[in-house]
This record gives C-alpha cells, sequence and structure tokens, in this order.
C-alpha cells in the first residue's frame, strides 16, 4: 500500500516571516514521522529570506515547488500548486490568510485531495474538510465551533487550542528552561524577519529604561529584513546576535527570561517553561498574547506603534519579572500545563485518520423534497450569492415559493431532492423532463454555509448518475463554481448564448 501523499501550500517571504513555515514544517515531519510522503509549494523567493527556506527544506529532504511571485488569486493560485506538484495529493494542508474557499473548492476539484486548512483569525469564507487552529478560540469556554460558525461549513471537525500548537518535535522531550533565583541571562525572539523592527526597540528598552547590564542574546535569521541596522543595535547595546538557529528549542532553554513576539513562538516558550513577556507585534496576535496571558502563562505587552506608553508598560514588565524569581515560576508552571509538545503529533494523527474516512461523495443521500423543507429551499432560494449567480436576481416572496413548491411536488415530469450528509440538509438537486424525447434539464443550489465544501459535486453526480438520457444545465457565465460541477457530473460546455453557459452530456 503507498504511503499517504500530503502537500503543503504556505509562504515565507520577507514580509510575512517564517511563522507560517515553522508550524507547517512541525505538522509535515510529524505526519512523515506516522508514515506520510510530503511536499511543500509556495512563495519564498526574494534575497535572504528565500534561500534560508530553500535551504531549511532540503536540510529535512522535503521537495520544495516554488510558486511564481505575485497575486494571481485563489483559484488561478491552486492551479498553479497543482502544476507544480511532484505527484497527485490525496491531502493538501493550506496556511495562508489570504486563500478562502475559493482556493479550496479549486484544488479539490484539480485534485480530488482532502483540504486541511490552518488558521487563526476565522476572518473569511473557508471550506476544509478539517480545520487546525492552534491558537485559542476567544470567550471563557474557548469554543472554536462558535469561532468558526459564520465562516465554516457545518460539520468540519476542528482541531482547536494551545493542545494543537504545532512544534518541532524537540520540544517535547526538550530540556526546561533553567529555574534560578537571579536572572543571568535574558533573550530575546521576535520573529525571523521582524518587519517592524521590535528586536531593536525591545534591547533599547531592556538596557535603557530597565537599565540591565547582564547578558542579552538575540535570535533571528539571515532574512531579517533589518540586519544591519540589528547587528549595529546588538553591537552598541553589548548583545549577543545568533542568525539561523537550527534549533530554536535550545536557544530558549538557556534563557531566565525572554522577551517574544505573540506568534507560534509563543507556544515554544510556555512549553519549555520560560518566563516570558510576550509582545503583540502583528494583528493576528491579539487573540493569542491576551488568551496565554489570562491563563497566566505570560506576560502580554501590546507592542504595534512602539508608542512610549509601549514601552513603559515592557519596561515594568521586566522589572517585575527581574526582581521576583515567584512570579517567574508562576508563569513556568502555568506555561508548562497549557503546552506539552504533543500538538503536531495529534494534528498529524487527525489528519490521516480524515484520510480513512469515506469522502464526501460517500456520506452524502439524495431524498424526495416535501413541503416541509419550504422554509429551507426559500433560505436557500433567497441567499444573496445565490441570487447573484440566478439568471432571475429578485427575492423569491413566500406565497409565491409555497405555490412553486406545491406545483413542482405534484408534477410527474420533475424531481426535487434535498442533499444530506447524514441528517443535515446540505443542498437541493432539480431534474425537469424529459420531454419529447428532449434532455433533461439540471439545476442546484448549494446551501450557503457548505459552499467550497464539495458537497455540490457529489450531490449533482449522484444525481447525474440516477438519471438515464441526455441532460442539459443551464449555468450564468463567470459561476466558476457552478460550471466546475456541471463538469464533474459529466457534462460538457457545448455554447455560450448571452451570459448563459450550456452544458450538455448526451443520451
Amino acid at each position: 500500500m503507498n504511503p499517504p501523499r500530503i502537500a503543503f501550500r504556505v509562504d515565507a517571504t520577507p514580509a510575512i516571516g517564517h511563522g507560517h513555515l515553522k508550524r507547517c514544517l512541525a505538522l509535515a515531519l510529524a505526519l512523515r514521522a506516522q508514515g506520510a510522503e510530503i511536499a511543500f509549494a509556495g512563495r519564498w523567493l526574494g534575497g535572504a529570506a528565500g534561500g534560508t527556506v530553500a535551504d531549511i527544506l532540503a536540510a529535512e529532504d522535503i521537495p520544495g515547488c516554488a510558486v511564481p511571485m505575485g497575486d494571481a488569486g485563489p483559484e488561478a493560485d491552486a492551479s498553479l500548486c497543482v502544476a507544480r506538484l511532484p505527484w497527485q495529493p490525496d491531502a493538501v494542508v493550506v496556511d495562508h490568510y489570504a486563500l478562502d474557499r475559493r482556493w479550496h473548492a479549486g484544488m479539490r476539484a484539480a485534485t480530488g485531495a482532502r483540504i486541511v486548512a490552518i488558521d487563526d483569525l476565522a476572518d473569511r469564507a473557508l471550506a476544509p474538510d478539517l480545520l487546525i487552529d492552534p491558537n485559542p478560540a476567544p470567550g471563557p469556554d474557548g469554543d472554536h465551533a462558535a469561532k468558526y460558525a459564520r465562516v465554516l461549513p457545518a460539520g468540519v471537525p476542528i482541531c482547536g487550542g494551545p493542545a494543537y500548537a504545532l512544534l518541532d518535535a524537540a520540544y517535547a522531550g526538550h530540556a526546561l528552561a533553567p529555574q534560578r533565583a537571579q536572572v543571568a541571562t535574558i533573550t530575546l525572539f521576535l520573529g525571523g524577519t521582524d518587519p517592524q523592527q521590535h528586536s531593536a526597540w525591545a534591547l533599547r528598552v531592556l538596557r535603557q529604561d530597565v537599565g540591565w547590564t547582564g547578558a542579552v542574546r538575540i535570535a533571528s535569521t539571515s532574512g531579517h529584513l533589518h540586519l544591519d541596522r540589528l547587528r549595529a543595535a546588538a553591537a552598541a547595546a553589548g548583545a549577543v546576535l545568533l542568525l539561523d538557529q537550527a534549533n530554536l528549542a535550545d536557544f530558549h532553554a538557556s534563557s531566565d527570561l525572554q522577551i517574544g513576539a505573540g506568534g507560534g513562538a509563543l507556544w515554544e516558550r510556555c512549553c519549555l517553561g520560560l518566563p516570558t513577556v510576550a509582545l503583540i507585534c502583528a494583528d493576528n496576535q491579539r487573540l493569542s498574547v491576551p488568551h496565554a496571558a489570562a491563563a497566566g502563562a505570560v506576560i502580554g505587552v501590546d507592542a504595534i506603534g512602539q508608542t512610549a506608553a509601549q514601552a513603559a508598560a515592557l519596561a515594568e514588565a521586566l522589572r517585575e519579572l527581574i526582581a521576583s524569581p515567584a512570579r517567574r515560576q508562576a508563569l513556568r508552571e502555568r506555561g508548562l500545563a497549557l503546552v506539552d509538545g504533543q500538538g503536531a503529533p495529534r494534528a498529524a494523527a487527525a489528519v490521516l485518520g480524515l484520510l480513512r474516512q469515506p469522502p464526501v461523495a460517500a456520506t452524502l443521500s439524495l431524498r424526495p423534497a416535501a413541503l416541509t423543507d419550504a422554509g429551507l429551499l426559500l433560505a436557500w432560494r433567497n441567499d444573496e450569492q445565490t441570487r447573484a449567480a440566478s439568471h432571475h436576481s429578485e427575492p423569491v416572496r413566500w406565497d409565491a415559493h409555497l405555490d412553486w413548491l406545491r406545483r413542482s411536488l405534484a408534477d410527474p415530469l420533475r424531481r426535487l431532492w434535498i442533499a444530506c450528509r447524514g441528517n443535515q440538509p446540505v443542498g437541493t438537486v432539480r431534474a425537469d423532463g424529459p420531454c419529447d424525447g428532449g434532455p433533461t434539464m439540471l439545476s442546484w443550489t448549494v446551501a450557503p454555509d457548505q459552499r467550497g465544501s464539495g458537497v455540490g459535486r457529489a450531490m449533482v453526480q449522484l444525481a447525474a448518475q440516477s438519471l438515464s438520457g441526455p441532460l442539459h444545465a443551464e449555468v450564468k457565465a463567470g459561476n466558476a463554481a457552478s460550471a466546475r460541477i456541471a463538469e464533474a457530473a459529466g457534462l460538457h460546455c457545448a455554447e455560450r448564448v448571452g451570459d448563459t453557459l450550456h452544458f450538455r452530456r448526451p443520451a
């Protein structure tokens, strides 16, 4: 039996940094340890940062497929990735804040692969088969289902919270940070590219505002966007600058206290029991840092803007921790309780478990519509995006809809189905005819919260397979999703008349 093939789509440009790459790499290596074959595709060209990524992948013997730079749009990006992968994937893991359900649908349609999204923003429509969010959900209960309710199809499983923190395997059994009564070494790690120069800012606060005269070590990469300035700042402050560390676990565990950004390294520090002042350096860290701080695992400071007030808050937090062994010990204990270093193996097991489950088509069924479905059908029909893709875009009134449904259920030439996954309605398919030897006309609507999930493709395929003779479907020009669904059901675009594409399946 061939090993499962799992591709990763992730960028690591100088502007984005290396955080997405690091967490994907941790998951990829955990998958490979569990028997999978892996490959990466993404944009990582440009200066030293590009070379660093290529070196990282080469060191792990991972095929890296460079995607051309530039914003191609979600559907085109999916096609570019497919063309560059070394093989047909069984699953694709995507970690990218600009790619949404359109990319998921395009990749799924092109490869038949299961889609796994790594996300923590919940700010755009998503349609994966599995979602991994290593960061917390808001609220006291940390409900990830509620966090993603407006952007994720119902029923998509979520691996959520720091228990799924995607850390390198080195963290799980690594020696912890030291416990000393006196702070001897303070370290700084504020990202591999540090576009806003938080490293130099924090170093200045530490030396000048706090008056710390002890040892300071800074970790970064050759891709740091202001490397010459950071070198100069480190030299002037008597700090040691370390670049391209092979193992940040060793770096973290060698210090008594760290100033660090609130990205993925936040969970690395917790796993090693390293007392940390965690800086919010980007908007996507405004959830994780306050959560870790509320859990008592770090002290959080907003550093976006690097204002005088923020510098004062950072200085106060540092003075408190330097002076208080008890406070450092409390952070250590709470951090260790929050993250155990097994998140990547847990997430890898979930991905491989997904591949052992039947695909959407195998879990879908069609049942005849009933009058009790009237409210559901009307809500789907009057959805804004459904109307925009329809030839008749005006909202339908309840009385007119109810009259239409009664006539449809009584029409011997019309079949109206509700597509269900288990007991959950996810869409509808209609077949009209045949009449006088002509084709059967197919039309369909996908439930708004299921768009991009593969439901449309599966339900129309199921309906088409149950119908004999020629089929015909009309799709509004520009509706790429419905065009793909028609093609997947065995219909081919025969002509365009005005703004309508005519898809046909011969007898």
